[in-house]
């Protein structure tokens, strides 16, 4: 049966590593959303060479305006099946170095953007009859990290978020994940890939959520968290 998944932050790290297993995925269609319109066409040029027919919509999520693109282009699709929530904003700094223009960025794309989405398209999950929405959420749920304070606010705002919202939607079929990783190797914060020995790769995460997103109806998961067995170790 064919279906449809939304993914936003599909330009770059995690999201785009999910985008190319996904596109793998035999009768699965894909909308990838991003900032970067060059990266949109390359990894929709990725994606297509799979097979998948593939659209792409260049929306910055901290806009209404871009949360409504995306949402009109799931109503001419007039159906999706599948969302992962991938697009985030790190920005990290003492409390006297981050200001109120970089809290309401991280807040309006880390946690109200992911909200405003799944509220909208809910409709369009619920007559899926099961469709699951994935949040990747951040081991800064719960740890500490001088400098980390709004991030990690964005992050355990959506963990609780996403937490009561099952409680909500589970009784129509829509199951809502939390996938929280450790530390990720891409270039989230300025970093490259390379610059964090022992942890999970892009596509470590996109093996676990393409999983998940692969499970039987009748199974629901609620919550994972993923490390590296190498940083462990």
């Amino acid at each position: 049966m064919t279906q449809t998944a939304l993914i936003t932050g599909a330009t770059s790290g995690i999201g785009r590593a999910i985008a190319q297993r996904l596109a793998k995925v035999p009768e699965m269609s894909l909308i990838l959303c991003g900032r970067d319109h060059d990266r949109l066409r390359d990894i929709e040029r990725l994606a297509r060479s799979s097979g998948c027919n593939t659209a792409t919509i260049s929306a910055d999520l901290a806009n209404d305006e871009g949360i409504a693109d995306i949402v009109s282009a799931i109503a001419m699709s007039e159906r999706v099946e599948t969302i992962v929530h991938c697009a985030g904003l790190g920005r990290f700094g003492t409390v006297e170095e981050i200001g109120s223009e970089e809290f309401d960025r991280m807040i309006r794309v880390n946690l109200r953007a992911p909200y405003l989405l799944t509220r909208h398209c809910l409709p369009f999950l619920e007559n899926a009859g099961r469709s699951r929405v994935v949040f990747l959420g951040s081991d800064a749920e719960e740890a500490l990290s001088s400098g980390s304070a709004i991030y990690a606010a964005s992050k355990a705002g959506l963990k609780a978020m996403v937490r009561n919202l099952q409680l909500e939607v589970a009784p129509s079929g829509v199951n809502l994940v939390l996938v929280s990783p450790g530390r990720v190797d891409t270039h989230f914060n300025g970093r490259n890939p390379g610059d964090r020995p022992g942890a999970l790769s892009p596509e470590d995460v996109a093996t676990a959520v393409v999983s998940l997103i692969a499970m039987p109806d009748n199974i629901e998961v609620q919550n994972l968290r993923l490390d590296s067995m190498a940083r462990m170790s």
